[in-house]
């Protein structure tokens, strides 16, 4: 858009208050570059193959009135752990 088109100041202003936004949440609006292709496409995440195994990490026994439950909590190890 030309800085002469009479539109111009609108989108001038959305983008010094955004910018106002990113900066008083902490972050750096000066090291934002401009894209002409929209949002940076992200990288895939990493695909791990799990072996099915499950480590015991606790189990809890609660007791609500009537009603006993055991918790327990576990996580599945992947392949790449050691």
């Amino acid at each position: 858009m030309s800085p002469f088109d009479r539109w111009y100041p609108v989108p001038e202003r959305y983008i010094s208050y955004v910018a106002a936004r990113v900066d008083d949440l902490g972050g750096d609006s000066k090291g934002i570059l401009p894209s002409p292709n929209g949002v940076p496409v992200r990288a895939k995440p990493v695909e791990r193959e799990y072996t099915g195994k499950v480590k015991l990490s606790s189990i809890a026994l609660v007791t609500l009135r009537d009603l006993n439950l055991m918790i327990v909590l576990a996580h599945t190890s992947s392949k790449h752990e050691n």
